[in-house]
């Protein structure tokens, strides 16, 4: 899933009107699914920003998927695991810079 489609669902799912056969002859729906697109992008964004840092929790419980497949501590310091929470969320649809 890329940015975009994630965006286009996240916006569905705010707004579902914007996307409703609407029977309103001055309801202009173009403008109403802009405004959803936006809206899911701020939303998105903040998300992102929140959660860009991996918690304590997050850490431990990567260390223990690695740790169940074959790691040894000694490869799985604090900072390691942090490099790879952040690389997988840079390479996530949540990043509007990723894919």
């Amino acid at each position: 899933m890329t940015h975009d489609e994630l965006v286009e669902r996240v916006a569905r799912a705010m707004f579902p009107t914007a996307w409703a056969d609407n029977n309103d002859p001055d309801y202009d729906a173009p403008l109403g699914q802009k405004y959803a697109r936006f809206k899911a992008r701020a939303a998105l964004a903040a998300v992102y920003e929140a959660i860009k840092e991996p918690t304590s929790d997050q850490v431990v419980a990567g260390q223990e998927v690695f740790l169940d497949n074959g790691y040894s501590h000694a490869e799985l310091n604090d900072t390691t695991l942090r490099k790879a929470f952040t690389a997988m969320l840079e390479a996530s649809p949540l990043n509007p810079e990723g894919t």
